[in-house]
């Protein structure tokens, strides 16, 4: 059935109209210039042409780099000063931008319309890119003081008269990176306004973090370490190199030793520390009550010393020995040995406080100092009493190479030994305990005969070995 005049004008009409639809959607498309109510970063950029736009936004981006920024803080330390954004390592990122005018520029047509469709009435931000390194390294340099300096722990200082002055700890500052950053983003997304030809300047508050020492004067403090409640010094030949360096080489591991309340010292961990860190030397020690070269000779003075400061300061003794013989450098009663694996000294701080050792020597002099907290009307003095002396007995040893008997060593007494700590309180004797009770034995006086039925042959004990860490 051919088709009507009516029907024919009716498609031809349809068809025009598209054609026009098309035509219009084409024009649309491919114009070069943003889409309507567009805008850039508070910037109207409606209908402008895409040219232009981009050499506006390039003009404003190399202003931007030159634009000042006052950094001021409220620190002495921070002092303020003014950069360019450039020196800071900062640029507007137009990438996003360029992206949005890519997707109105590519694509078929279809796809453009879509696009400008889709940006109609859009507002665009831009943001900023950081060179984090460019700008740690222009704060770094411009803040050179700042950045040099590094958080010191507060120090305990004994004054030459023993006084307890405490220096306080010192905080460092650096800049907050991150957050400056965050405020120059926010400055940069509610103040600046270079597209509309404003002469932009920022001022920033710089944030500051502060790096903390790990001991404060606090900390210090409540350690409760007031005043020295304790001394005792020993004397000691400078001509024995051996036994000088391993004296030295204890108290110089000791010196500075910090004690918590209720902690027990131990005299083996010190000798450990002393023989790993500076090694002992070759000097006289005692093995089985005789004496005789060895390794180590000498770590005894160092423990007695500190057995008569502790004693003093009214301290808890927790494990103690006398040595087999009898020591120069202490009242009989007063000494503390040490044998590696049989015999240890050892005390509480029962202080109820910190307790600081130091020791010193001056030529051939040991002090050992307390440091700590105690009632200062409290102190004690150490008494040692003889109670009884052993006389040395005679011993033969056979020798058949001899004609006649000869004495190749002369006995020394024994001793048995008590001794007392007496609690003085305002200057009164208040109390007495008895510490030790201790025996020294007698040496024997040894006669070389050439009688075998006379002569003696004990079995020899396993060695121990006191005063030192190996005979030889």
């Amino acid at each position: 059935m051919p088709w009507s005049r009516r029907s024919l004008l009716i498609i031809v009409s349809a068809l025009s109209a598209l054609l026009l639809i098309f035509l219009a959607l084409i024009g649309y498309a491919s114009q070069n210039r943003f889409p309507r109510g567009m805008s850039l970063h508070g910037w109207s950029i409606a209908g402008a042409p895409y040219y232009s736009t981009v050499a506006k936004l390039e003009q404003a981006a190399r202003e931007f780099s030159q634009t000042k920024i006052a950094l001021t803080s409220d620190r002495p330390e921070a002092p303020p000063n003014t950069l360019t954004m450039e020196q800071l390592g900062i640029r507007i990122d137009m990438d996003p931008f360029f992206t949005v005018l890519q997707q109105l520029r590519s694509g078929n047509r279809f796809e453009q319309v879509g696009n400008r469709w889709r940006l109609s009435g859009s507002s665009l931000k831009l943001t900023l890119f950081f060179n984090d390194n460019a700008m740690h390294n222009m704060l770094k340099s411009v803040w050179s003081d700042m950045y040099s300096q590094t958080p010191q722990d507060a120090r305990r200082m004994i004054t030459e008269d023993d006084r307890i002055e405490i220096i306080p700890e010192q905080t460092a500052y650096r800049i907050d990176e991150q957050e400056l950053k965050r405020r120059i983003m926010e400055w940069f997304d509610k103040e600046w306004n270079g597209l509309n030809g404003e002469i932009a300047q920022a001022s920033i508050h710089l944030p500051l973090l502060a790096e903390n020492p790990q001991v404060t004067a606090a900390d210090l403090n409540a350690q409760g370490i007031d005043r020295k409640f304790s001394e005792f010094t020993t004397v000691f030949m400078t001509n024995e190199e051996g036994r000088m360096h391993n004296i030295q080489s204890a108290a110089r591991i000791m010196d500075n030793m910090l004690l918590g309340p209720q902690e027990v010292f131990d005299y083996g961990q010190i000798v450990h520390r002393a023989e790993t860190e500076f090694g002992f030397k070759e000097a006289p020690v005692i093995v089985n009550g005789q004496l005789v070269t060895g390794i180590g000779g000498g770590i005894c003075q160092v423990s007695s010393t500190l057995y008569n400061a502790a004693l003093r300061g009214g301290l808890e003794i927790v494990e103690r020995r006398n040595h087999t013989l009898p020591v120069s450098y202490v009242e009989l009663g007063q000494d503390a040995t040490y044998a590696d694996g049989y015999i240890n000294f050892k005390f509480r701080n029962n202080t109820g406080r910190h307790l600081l050792i130091k020791t010193t020597l001056i030529e051939n002099r040991l002090t050992i100092k307390l440091f700590g907290h105690t009632p200062s009307h409290i102190t004690y003095d150490v008494e040692s009493v003889i109670v009884k002396e052993v006389e040395p007995s005679v011993k033969y040893v056979y020798n058949p190479g001899l004609t006649r008997e000869q004495q190749i060593q002369k006995g020394k007494p024994g001793y048995i030994v008590e001794t007392y700590r007496h609690k003085i309180e305002n200057g009164q004797r208040t109390d007495s305990q008895l510490i030790s009770k201790d025996t020294y034995a007698a040496q024997p006086t040894l006669i070389a005969t050439p009688h075998d039925a006379k002569a003696e042959n004990p079995s020899q004990p396993a060695p121990m070995v006191e005063d030192g860490v190996r005979g030889r």
